[in-house]
């Protein structure tokens, strides 16, 4: 992994890397990710914990069904590539954040 980025494209992923979730936590967070022509079919919500990281995902051709609503929470977004997936995506909705529990 370059510092910042990771590059599975072609490399026969079936999910969604967990590392990735991980790296929110480092001091080197993964900013941009490309995991393009894949076997990917399902986006965790977990997704959501790249929210102030993640500026780049690239998901092209991949067997995603939809998308999570958690993708909205990934603020620093600029760049979100989902071009030629085996399925049709549903359509996003608004995310709403899960609101703060009480201790």
């Amino acid at each position: 992994m370059m510092s910042g980025q990771l590059n599975l494209a072609h490399s026969g992923q079936t999910e969604f890397p967990a590392q990735l979730v991980q790296s929110a936590a480092s001091e080197d967070p993964v900013t941009v990710v490309n995991l393009e022509g894949n076997a990917i079919t399902v986006i965790p919500p977990t997704v959501a914990s790249l929210r102030a990281c993640l500026r780049v995902l690239n998901l092209k051709t991949n067997q995603l069904r939809e998308l999570p609503p958690e993708i909205g929470a990934l603020v620093n977004l600029e760049e979100l590539d989902v071009c030629s997936l085996t399925h049709p995506c549903k359509p996003l909705g608004p995310y709403d954040p899960p609101l703060p529990t009480q201790p």
